[in-house]
């Protein structure tokens, strides 16, 4: 295990009086704290976070996104390589098979979790077809 890494976020959407989502949230839960959570019998991933909040998805190292980048004009499928507490991922293009530390020099997509989900970004996965689908998760 090692400290100080996240585990996974939890997006939430916060909901108005009438259901309707006023903005996405992002609750990271450390590696530490998911080793806690299994240890007590408790799910790893928290997806009653009270009334007024929607669970949407999770996002670990590794997931992939189909978002819209900065100066895309057709969304487009983005692999997360980190997750961080500030609310915000750092994603590159789905196809950059670089490691992270190379990546890291070129620079990464840091969108916050809000404008991301707010602008129609899903959690997706690719079967070995090839196909995108809906994660569901």
């Amino acid at each position: 295990m090692i400290p100080g890494s996240n585990h996974h976020a939890e997006i939430l959407a916060e909901l108005d009086a009438n259901g309707r989502v006023k903005r996405y949230l992002c609750e990271t839960v450390t590696m530490l704290e998911a080793v806690e959570r299994k240890r007590q019998s408790v799910p790893v991933v928290n997806r009653d976070h009270g009334p007024g909040y929607k669970f949407h998805c999770t996002l670990s190292e590794g997931d992939l996104v189909e978002a819209r980048g900065p100066g895309d004009e057709a969304s487009r499928i983005w692999k997360v390589r980190t997750v961080r507490e500030s609310q915000q991922l750092a994603l590159t293009p789905a196809l950059d098979a670089r490691p992270k530390a190379v990546v890291q020099k070129d620079g990464m997509w840091s969108p916050s979790v809000n404008p991301l989900f707010r602008g129609g970004a899903r959690k997706v996965l690719i079967t070995p077809l090839g196909e995108v689908i809906p994660a569901n998760d």
